[in-house]
């Protein structure tokens, strides 16, 4: 019940973290035992509690993490569906000249547009581009290589062709890659992995996708994953971290 009463209000607000961290202690408390004012056995470590089934622990939720998460979704639908009501007022307000993803908090922001603003970096780092015909996405900036967590080319910059289009790397005619231009270009790492993304000659634009699931749609369960997984490798020290990397 705890972890699913704030859900409502996750979806749409940040909540304060040291909010979160008092309900998560009250349920340590709880699952410690029932006596209010005696000492409890900590049958399991918060960390362990917070840990999925599958790593050994009971499945609760991170709560911050859960609310990120949430928001995350939000911002996603506002990429999509972005003739909605509340996605066209809040582009006109905070955003009206460039997308959701570049915009700025901004000077007295509402507190729905802070708690968003919080968010969109975990759909940042877990999304990339689905090339098209390339004519949007910069060859050296751009997310469009399937390679996390970066998504962009490890190969050093040619000044002579900083804005190159992904566009220039495409045979129009028949739409495949054109190997010697790529080859030339890039290291082998970075070669192989570009000819080997799929094209389409009836493609007509570039899409953003979210990488951690195999529809390609954000859902709350994928971010909620790769939200705790960037925290886990972001903590110095963590044994989890290390894991994960190997």
């Amino acid at each position: 019940m705890a972890q699913a009463v704030p859900t409502y209000a996750m979806s749409i607000f940040k909540l304060p973290s040291n909010f979160t961290h008092s309900i998560q202690s009250s349920i340590c408390n709880y699952w410690w035992g029932h006596d209010n004012g005696k000492r409890k056995v900590h049958w399991l470590s918060t960390t362990k509690l917070r840990k999925t089934k599958f790593q050994g622990g009971l499945g609760f939720r991170d709560l911050e993490a859960f609310n990120l998460a949430v928001l995350a979704k939000q911002v996603w639908r506002l990429l999509h569906a972005n003739q909605s009501l509340v996605s066209r007022l809040l582009k006109a307000k905070y955003y009206p000249n460039c997308g959701i993803l570049d915009a700025k908090l901004g000077p007295k922001p509402s507190f729905t547009w802070r708690s968003l603003y919080q968010a969109w970096w975990g759909v940042e780092k877990g999304s990339r581009w689905i090339v098209g015909d390339g004519w949007s996405l910069n060859t050296w900036e751009s997310k469009w290589v399937p390679r996390p967590d970066s998504f962009k080319v490890l190969s050093p910059v040619k000044p002579e062709v900083h804005f190159l289009r992904v566009a220039d790397l495409i045979n129009k005619n028949n739409g495949e890659w054109l190997s010697s231009v790529v080859t030339s270009l890039f290291l082998l790492v970075d070669a192989e992995v570009i000819m080997n993304i799929p094209l389409c000659s009836s493609w007509h634009w570039d899409s953003l996708t979210w990488h951690y699931s195999s529809l390609g749609e954000l859902t709350i369960k994928s971010a909620y994953r790769h939200i705790i997984n960037f925290k886990e490798q972001a903590t110095p020290g963590s044994s989890t971290a290390l894991t994960n990397g190997f």
